[in-house]
């Protein structure tokens, strides 16, 4: 078994009192995943979700309105709002922060 596979697939080893009674002198195993991708990716969507929730009590977040056009009129007929997040650095991109928003439910408090 290589190394990689050994650390991605470990087994914690815990004494639970049902598994020691059928099974006298064996300790319960639960085999736990752990890839160290998927923990600094699991890291990164904390981090930007707390720094989410500083933005809204901030009010870092602003609303941009664009017109929906009817081509064949040239007329206006409505309007869509766009949620933007300016920081001090700046605008962040939408794909950064809106899919984690509607994911966490952080979009409602966010239009607020």
């Amino acid at each position: 078994m290589s190394a990689d596979l050994q650390t991605a697939l470990r087994t914690d080893v815990t004494d639970d009192p049902v598994s020691s009674a059928t099974l006298p002198g064996w300790a319960y195993t639960n085999p736990v995943l752990h890839v160290p991708e998927i923990t600094a990716r699991s890291a990164e969507k904390l981090t930007m979700e707390m720094k989410l929730r500083r933005a809204i009590e901030r009010d870092e977040f602003v609303l941009h309105y664009q017109p929906k056009v009817e081509l064949i009129t040239r007329q206006i007929v409505g309007a869509e709002a766009l949620i933007r997040w300016q920081t001090p650095e700046g605008l962040v991109p939408p794909m950064q922060f809106i899919p984690l928003m509607e994911e966490t439910g952080l979009i409602l408090e966010a239009g607020t």
